[in-house]
């Protein structure tokens, strides 16, 4: 029972990421929607056997995810490696999104904080409901009101054309692997001191990210 709890719950999550990754930067969604199962179903089996069966570190998951995310926008949606990694992390953003969650129910005394190493438990289907409700609410706004980033183009990519990467999007993408890096350790602090009080600092280092991507969307 608890495997196909997780299997939903994981699933409806998988998908709301796809909706936040592509809106995000104007993607078409729907279009891939048998693609997007596809690979929700494949990542959500893994994050099961990585997380509860072996029970490795959290990380791992996080690292398998963005892998199978890179590969969807490489080979499904036919976009160029670099810009597969940028879109897939807006994954991130998702990441930074639970632990504002987690933390504002650990805050109210709804849940306790021992929920992130319970990642079958009801309290963590909790989570990634209200999580993935969000998600799906912010990717729907971010398309009713015109709103992502348009400085990758909407696949499918071209890749007979080689296109540069330009100091802008190093500098895009440099920022993105730091705030990964940070959200990471913030996560081991999470998993391992409960430091609640670093999930306003990585919620600050997004924000300065998004606004990064923003100026960079500018300079088109």
């Amino acid at each position: 029972m608890s495997f196909i709890l997780y299997l939903l719950f994981g699933f409806l999550e998988l998908l709301s990421i796809f909706a936040l990754m592509t809106k995000a930067f104007r993607f078409p969604f729907l279009e891939y929607i048998k693609e997007t199962m596809l690979v929700a179903v494949i990542a959500t089996a893994l994050s099961y056997f990585i997380r509860v069966y072996f029970g490795f570190f959290q990380g791992l998951d996080t690292i398998a995810q963005l892998i199978l995310y890179i590969l969807f926008f490489r080979y499904f949606m036919k976009i160029k490696y670099w810009r597969a990694l940028i879109v897939s992390l807006t994954y991130i953003g998702y990441v930074v999104l639970v632990l504002v969650v987690y933390g504002l129910y650990v805050s109210t005394g709804l849940i306790e904080e021992e929920v992130l190493n319970a990642p079958n438990s009801l309290s963590a289907y909790f989570i990634q409901f209200t999580s993935s409700s969000v998600a799906f609410l912010i990717a729907f706004l971010i398309y009713r009101l015109n709103l992502g980033f348009s400085f990758i183009s909407v696949p499918p990519h071209d890749f007979l054309i080689k296109n540069k990467i330009k100091k802008h999007d190093i500098i895009l993408l440099t920022a993105i692997l730091m705030t990964a890096i940070v959200i990471f350790i913030g996560l081991f602090l999470l998993l391992n001191d409960k430091a609640i009080a670093s999930i306003p600092i990585l919620l600050v280092l997004y924000i300065i990210l998004i606004y990064i991507a923003y100026r960079r969307d500018l300079t088109l």
